[in-house]
C-alpha cells in the first residue's frame, strides 16, 4: 500500500470530502428537495382538482406527448418569434429615444420623466396593464415586453448615479 492509497482512504473517511466515490452532501440535499417538491405537488394534485393543479405524472406525460408529436417545436418556435419581435420593438424604440435624448436637450427634458416612470414600474406590471388595455391577445403579449426595455438604452440616463 503506497501513501496515495492511504490518503484516499483517509479522505473517504472524512464526511463532505470531494474524494471519488463519495456523494457530496449538497447534491443529496438538492435531490431530496426536488423529491419533496414532487411529493407535495402530487399531494396537492390529489387534494385539489386536476384542472387547477395537475399532478407531475400528468404533466410529464403531456410534455412527453408534445415532444413525440412535434407540437412542442411548433410552440417553441412561435414563442421565440414573439420574443424576437418584442425585443426588436424594444430595441428600436430604445435606440431611437435614447439617441434623441442624447442629441437634443429638449427631447431629454420631455422624455426624462417617462424614463424614470418606466424604470420604477416592475416589468411584470406591464403585462397586466397591456391585458387590461388590449385584452388577452397576441398583440398584448407582444407589446408588454416593449415598454420596459427601451429605457435601459437611454444614454442620457445611463451615466447618472
Amino acid at each position: 500500500m503506497n501513501s496515495m492509497d492511504v490518503l484516499t482512504e483517509q479522505e473517504l473517511a472524512i464526511p463532505g470530502s470531494k474524494a471519488r466515490g463519495v456523494i457530496p452532501e449538497a447534491l443529496i440535499l438538492r435531490v431530496a428537495s426536488v423529491a419533496v417538491l414532487l411529493v407535495v405537488w402530487q399531494f396537492l394534485s390529489l387534494l385539489l382538482s386536476a384542472r387547477y393543479v395537475p399532478g407531475p405524472l400528468l404533466m410529464f406525460s403531456a410534455v412527453a406527448e408534445n415532444i413525440t408529436s412535434g407540437a412542442i417545436l411548433h410552440h417553441f418556435t412561435v414563442t421565440m418569434l414573439r420574443m424576437l419581435v418584442s425585443f426588436a420593438l424594444a430595441m428600436a424604440l430604445g435606440v431611437v429615444s435614447g439617441t434623441l435624448m442624447g442629441l437634443y436637450r429638449r427631447c431629454e427634458q420631455t422624455l426624462d420623466l417617462w424614463v424614470m416612470v418606466g424604470l420604477t414600474i416592475p416589468s411584470l406590471c406591464y403585462i397586466i396593464v397591456s391585458f387590461l388595455w388590449l385584452g388577452l391577445s397576441t398583440i398584448a403579449r407582444r407589446c408588454w415586453l416593449s415598454p420596459g426595455q427601451p429605457f435601459l438604452l437611454s444614454p442620457s440616463t445611463s451615466g447618472r448615479a
